[in-house]
């Protein structure tokens, strides 16, 4: 059957064909209204691309060995591919840290839903049933209750710590935060603790103050009163002494002061 310009084929299925003025050939979706380039003006290819529309509706899993079968001319290793044998491949083109972070991420939980999974039966819910796995919730129970927050990065070397870190960050969509933020909270707790300033400089390593005050200064630090100050526990730092111990000690400290002005006055010979 010749189509006319701008007229529907009336070839019975989902789709049907549309020509535009041009000569160009659009698909039409009778059941949603869309249309798409089939990007040819040759009606016999424009028949043979909405015919495979058609039988791809009405006959999904034989069209799909069809397909695999096609496929498998090309690359017989197509329809067995899976998303482990691309990871792996992808692994061994990278090198150094770059390798270490892929090996990493390649070990994911949220990956065993399609590390079996054939490249050619992926859909995208597949991924998205992935990363909703991977999401940040998921993530925190996973975690220990106890000791250190991340165990793997125990196993990495101290100078990829920030790098792993970041990379786990960045997977989950959470910006502005880094390893290296850890010292400023810290410093800014050191502050608002009342903690000495030459102990937290020590402990974090900063050899000059006005680095280590830089990292403290958004510290909000809530001054007591005068009245609670005063008042404040002295944890057992002031020993009350007796009365009789008082007036010994008294007595030891003048005896030694007047024990250095005999001595003083000796040596000048008054």
């Amino acid at each position: 059957m010749n189509l006319s310009t701008n007229r529907f084929s009336t070839i019975a299925g989902t789709f049907a064909l549309y020509r535009r003025q041009a000569g160009r050939f659009d698909l039409f979706d009778r059941q949603t209204g869309k249309r798409e380039s089939l990007q040819t003006s040759a009606e016999t290819s424009a028949r043979r691309l909405l015919h495979a529309k058609n039988e791809a509706q009405q006959q999904p899993p034989i069209n799909r060995q069809i397909a695999r079968a096609y496929l498998a001319v090309g690359d017989p290793e197509i329809t067995r591919r899976t998303w482990r044998d691309v990871m792996a491949k992808i692994i061994k083109l990278k090198h150094d840290t770059t390798q270490q972070r892929w090996i990493t991420a390649s070990k994911d939980r949220a990956f065993d839903l399609i590390h079996e999974l054939p490249v050619f039966e992926t859909q995208a819910t597949h991924f998205l049933r992935a990363l909703e796995r991977g999401r940040v919730a998921t993530l925190l129970q996973r975690l220990p209750q106890a000791g250190p927050l991340f165990p793997h990065l125990r196993s990495v070397r101290a100078g990829d710590h920030a790098t792993e870190f970041k990379q786990r960050c960045r997977d989950l969509g959470i910006e502005g935060v880094s390893l290296h933020s850890y010292r400023y909270a810290w410093a800014e707790r050191a502050k608002v603790a009342g903690y000495p300033e030459r102990f937290a400089q020590e402990a974090l390593g900063h050899n000059s103050k006005a680095v280590h005050r830089a990292y403290a200064r958004e510290a909000q630090v809530v001054l007591p009163s005068l009245e609670e100050y005063g008042h404040r526990p002295t944890n057992g730092k002031i020993v009350k002494l007796r009365s009789a111990q008082t007036k010994t000690t008294a007595a030891w400290v003048r005896g030694c002061v007047e024990s250095r002005m005999n001595f003083e006055q000796t040596r000048r010979g008054i």
